[in-house]
């Protein structure tokens, strides 16, 4: 295990270089969010960058204060890795943070949290919509929610290929001719994963299939 020399240093933002390589891509959501953060709670962690100033790990929080229009910014300097090293640490960082989460765990904290001071779910870089799936209870979730993402040409695709489905139980339906769309954004998808896990877990399914569908005839049933 490398010895790690941790000592913080003031760099001036500008002289800190992106990495031409970095696979990881932010979103103006995103940095407008990572700047929320920082602004509300301090820029408390580091970027790390190697021996010629070339961010390691801390893309997002360079954009982020770039965007904030800071002058300096606190960096970690690893002269002890190698070329190889440091973007293996790079990819690993990446990989951490496109993790899975506890939906559960989750929605305990962020109630906690919005209750006490709302205010901070704002800082902490959520949308609106994200909240929304996170923190509400399915059967009192808006459930046009997931349409008003799609938009209207989309929507009118879904109802398209319910009809044009019935009748043909035991077969299998291309998710692209049910749902109308094969794509989509970064940030929409998240929430639907997020969605997805919670479903899951709330029909102890083995699948999303059949999470969905599950919820889909309780939903309809209710109606």
């Amino acid at each position: 295990m490398k010895e790690i020399q941790d000592k913080v240093e003031n760099w001036d933002v500008d002289a800190i270089r992106p990495y031409e390589g970095n696979a990881k891509i932010h979103t103006d959501e995103q940095i407008e969010s990572i700047a929320k953060s920082i602004s509300k709670f301090g820029f408390d962690q580091p970027i790390v960058v190697d021996g010629a100033g070339v961010i390691i790990k801390g893309h997002g929080r360079h954009l982020a204060a770039q965007h904030l229009g800071m002058d300096k910014v606190p960096v970690i300097v690893r002269m002890d890795l190698t070329a190889n090293e440091a973007n293996a640490s790079r990819l690993a960082d990446n990989r951490v943070a496109v993790g899975d989460v506890d939906t559960n765990l989750l929605n305990k904290e962020l109630e906690a949290i919005a209750e006490s001071d709302e205010d901070l779910l704002g800082a902490m870089g959520f949308s609106e919509k994200e909240l929304e799936f996170m923190t509400t209870d399915l059967g009192d979730m808006d459930e046009s929610a997931l349409m008003d993402m799609m938009g209207d040409e989309t929507s009118e695709a879904v109802s398209d290929a319910i009809s044009d489905s019935e009748g043909v139980s035991g077969k299998k339906i291309s998710t692209k001719d049910l749902f109308g769309f094969t794509h989509v954004l970064g940030s929409d998808a998240k929430v639907l994963s997020r969605w997805l896990s919670t479903l899951v877990g709330e029909y102890e399914s083995e699948s999303t299939v059949e999470a969905m569908v599950a919820h889909a005839k309780d939903y309809l049933e209710s109606e």
